[in-house]
């Protein structure tokens, strides 16, 4: 009766390890954490700029190459990459021979393909495509600039969206940059504000 007693308590001993093993272990999944990773599912990825530019021309090498204007994703460590492009491309006319002044625009922008960090830039960026290839050529290439309607932007000469993922500055996600002149806080981009309409810009005047 006694060897019975023991075998008994031994296995009653047993299943109180077992069991609080398995609990400990089953819950040790929900106790990650992965505040530091830029997971894309937090922020928005993608958004849409539409409005007018100015188109006054560039001074052109070839003469009779096109002015294009689109988004480009900028590594701010590094200072050597090649901007990506990250919209559609519009083509504001001849380099030398300017056409219309005011061209509408849209430009869808989407950046989900990309792992940002802090600082990293959406920049508007106008070039003289030389060779008409659709490519960025920083040979002869500008900023839009915001002109003093410009409705986001307001007035900055360096039409840029930056991206944060520091507590020190809000939210994690794509900003438009303020221009440092007003005490006007820069726009958060979210789902529920994702386009940005009447926008009044510039080619950056370098004239031709």
């Amino acid at each position: 009766m006694k060897n019975t007693l023991k075998i008994l308590t031994f296995l009653f001993g047993f299943s109180l390890l077992f069991f609080s093993c398995d609990d400990g272990s089953s819950n040790s999944s929900n106790d990650s954490d992965d505040n530091g990773s830029n997971d894309s599912s937090s922020y928005q990825t993608s958004w849409t700029l539409s409005g007018m530019i100015d188109f006054t021309g560039f001074y052109g090498t070839a003469g009779t190459s096109d002015v294009k204007f689109a988004a480009f994703y900028d590594d701010s460590d590094d200072l050597d990459s090649t901007p990506i492009k990250v919209s559609e491309i519009i083509t504001l006319g001849n380099a030398v021979s300017p056409g219309t002044d005011d061209i509408s625009f849209t430009l869808n922008i989407d950046v989900s393909a990309l792992t940002p960090d802090f600082n990293d830039r959406v920049e508007l960026i106008c070039w003289d495509d030389e060779d008409d290839n659709n490519e960025f050529d920083d040979t002869w290439s500008t900023y839009a600039e915001a002109n003093a309607s410009c409705p986001d932007f307001r007035d900055d000469y360096d039409c840029k969206i930056w991206f944060n993922n520091s507590s020190l500055y809000g939210e994690m996600g794509w900003k438009i940059q303020d221009d440092d002149t007003t005490d006007i806080e820069d726009i958060d981009i979210t789902s529920s504000n994702s386009a940005f309409t009447n926008l009044d810009l510039n080619d950056g005047a370098i004239f031709w």
